[in-house]
């Protein structure tokens, strides 16, 4: 009997241990991609062998700012009706391809747009960034079924970015009012803090940011009408920032890091003026040099990249078709995986 009883506990300490691993061991094998635009979305369920559209979206509506894909086939889609908020949740493993409206909330008579969800299990976030004095936070318990706002904080021009931790959040744009940059620093405690950012000019904005773990991240900043991007740096979770490094000719409006790494990938569409030339570019030593990566597109506007070899890109070539494209040797070269004359794609997310 005490036998029976030790093998039982052994197999159930084996079991324990098995659970653990599956659930903290990295997705390695991509399947699920979306794309979305300010006409519709595209999608694959098997890495891109196949691909399906979905347009029968209300007239109106924008879901080009982002994506979020989790790991199980749910996609998150934050965007706009008009003037009205709204976030899509898809179902990409299910037979029926529900493309469900689970939020849409309008602020007097002013836009609010959704932007960067940002999720960590079942518990998520978007930001809100509306002409009204507030900046309102989404937030989500339950993988994106149900939304509320958790309250407001500084008010912030449309241009913002979100990351998330267990913890806090750090959340960048531009000041509504005094039109100067400004970088949040928001925990579970509703604290907010401003962050120190030195050695930058003023005037900029930052679009994009990347965290490699819960204290290092970068930071893109551009200005308007501008042809150049300020690289910015934290070290201790968001509280202080410092200018490390100016890439000339080039806006990058997304950036992408690793855990634990110091590799980077940023890509940008060309300035307002048209001057400059899209831009896929790469850096290996945390952000201090870059250098161009072959740019299948003219006007690249987001990249996905699943580890330091394999990435994903969605841009527009010069014959004005959207594309999708993979890269599995470091953005070297591109394979083409999709193409479309009828949707303007500009937001990517991948899952397993």
């Amino acid at each position: 009997r005490f036998n029976r009883v030790k093998m039982l506990l052994k197999w159930c300490l084996l079991c324990w241990i098995g659970l653990i691993v599956c659930r903290t061991t990295p997705c390695t094998k991509y399947k699920y991609i979306i794309a979305t635009g300010s006409s519709g979305a595209v999608y694959s369920t098997n890495a891109g062998s196949t691909w399906h559209t979905h347009t029968s979206f209300p007239q109106g509506t924008d879901l080009s700012l982002s994506s979020w894909m989790s790991s199980d086939g749910w996609a998150i889609l934050p965007g706009q009706v008009h003037a009205t908020a709204t976030v899509w949740r898809a179902n990409l493993h299910s037979i029926f391809r529900s493309f469900s409206k689970v939020y849409h909330e309008r602020f007097g008579d002013f836009s609010f747009i959704p932007r960067s969800p940002c999720f960590s299990g079942k518990q998520g976030y978007i930001i809100g960034a509306s002409a009204n004095p507030e900046t309102v936070l989404l937030k989500t318990t339950n993988a994106g079924k149900d939304w509320s706002a958790t309250g407001s904080i500084t008010a912030l021009s449309n241009s913002v970015d979100m990351k998330c931790f267990p913890s806090y959040q750090v959340i960048s744009g531009l000041d509504a009012s005094t039109r100067t940059l400004v970088i949040i620093r928001n925990d579970t405690t509703g604290k907010v803090l401003n962050a120190t950012v030195t050695g930058l000019q003023p005037g900029l904005s930052v679009v994009t940011m990347a965290f490699s773990n819960d204290t290092h991240g970068w930071a893109a900043a551009t200005a308007y009408m501008g042809k150049a991007t300020w690289i910015l740096q934290t070290t201790n979770g968001g509280f202080d920032w410092n200018f490390i490094t100016k890439i000339n000719n080039a806006t990058l409006n997304k950036l992408q890091t690793f855990p634990s790494s110091s590799i980077l990938y940023g890509a940008g569409t060309p300035d307002r003026t048209l001057s400059n030339p899209g831009a896929v570019m790469k850096s290996v030593d945390g952000g201090k040099n870059w250098k161009m990566l072959s740019t299948p597109v003219a006007q690249p506007q987001s990249i996905f990249f699943t580890s330091p070899l394999e990435g994903f890109l969605v841009g527009a070539s010069p014959d004005f078709n959207n594309k999708i494209l993979k890269t599995t040797n470091g953005g070297n070269s591109w394979e083409q995986l999709y193409s479309t004359s009828s949707l303007l794609l500009s937001a990517i997310s991948v899952g397993c």
